[in-house]
């Protein structure tokens, strides 16, 4: 009788083992296709200008304490500090093609004065928008993280500002950033549009970084076509001057791209603003 109560608890235990092998075996295939998802649509945003956006306006005078990540698809749009008063819009990935044309609206009174700036200028698109009130100019700046834009230029067209700064293009292919450049300089043909170069010297320490080598190649090309426009506050030549023994820029953050700290979305501030002055003067 024990015999045959051990083979039945043992019969009746396989459909259970069974079910839970099955059980296992879903969950598994769920996990594994949720992770598929996730990193498809990780691979749509960069740290560039690549991925696309939602944006918010904001007025907030906090500053931002981080310099902007790609977030997943879905993920709501983040703020960066608009100055006293001025407005400025950031931008979250919002899945690959979104394009955003609003901007912030003009804040001040005077000549108008655009900026539209990647992740690089993120940090210091805030001190850019107090400059340009203190100055004198109504102001709107978008600074944003992701692929948006380009898209903003018809927009920012419209209102025929003054002065347009830009600083935009990190990770474009270099003939897709050719059209854009022809693009905006063709539709503000009345607008002091002042460029600004990139960082394209970012340090390769192996003959097998093809990808870094092939990088900064690509930024070079592009940064020799915005030398050839007529105003230009050039970031490269300034980030040249900064480097150390080993080719590292204490200007910029640990991927030798953004400007990560207080002190150096300051001076990076500066810098464009004194090109704005110098290649446009006051308004």
């Amino acid at each position: 009788m024990q015999q045959d109560s051990r083979s039945s608890a043992k019969a009746g235990s396989r459909p259970v083992s069974r079910r839970l092998q099955l059980l296992g075996l879903g969950l598994g295939s769920l996990v594994l296709a949720v992770s598929c998802a996730q990193t498809d649509a990780s691979d749509t945003a960069t740290t560039g200008d690549t991925a696309a956006s939602s944006s918010t306006t904001t007025t907030a005078t906090a500053k931002p304490k981080a310099t902007p990540k790609p977030t997943k698809p879905g993920a709501k749009p983040t703020t960066t500090t608009a100055g006293a008063g001025a407005s400025t819009t950031t931008t979250a990935a919002g899945g690959a093609g979104a394009k955003d044309p609003s901007v912030p609206p003009y804040t001040g009174t005077g000549p108008t004065f655009a900026m539209i700036g990647s992740s690089v200028s993120w940090r210091a698109s805030g001190t850019i928008a107090k400059s340009a009130l203190a100055a004198g100019y109504s102001a709107s700046v978008s600074a944003v993280t992701d692929g948006s834009g380009w898209a903003k230029v018809p927009t920012y067209a419209a209102t025929k500002p003054k002065v347009l700064l830009i600083e935009y293009g990190n990770n474009n292919p270099y003939d897709t950033f050719q059209k854009d450049f022809a693009t905006v300089n063709a539709a503000f043909p009345s607008t002091c549009v002042v460029w600004v170069t990139m960082q394209d010297r970012k340090p390769v320490f192996s003959p097998k970084d093809t990808e870094g080598i092939e990088w900064n190649a690509n930024q070079k090309r592009m940064n020799e076509l915005i030398r050839t426009a007529p105003h230009v506050a050039d970031w490269e030549a300034e980030i040249v001057k900064s480097l150390d023994a080993k080719g590292v820029s204490p200007l910029l953050g640990p991927d030798q791209i953004h400007p990560t700290t207080e002190e150096n979305a300051a001076h990076l501030a500066k810098f464009e603003w004194d090109a704005v002055v110098r290649e446009c003067g006051e308004p």
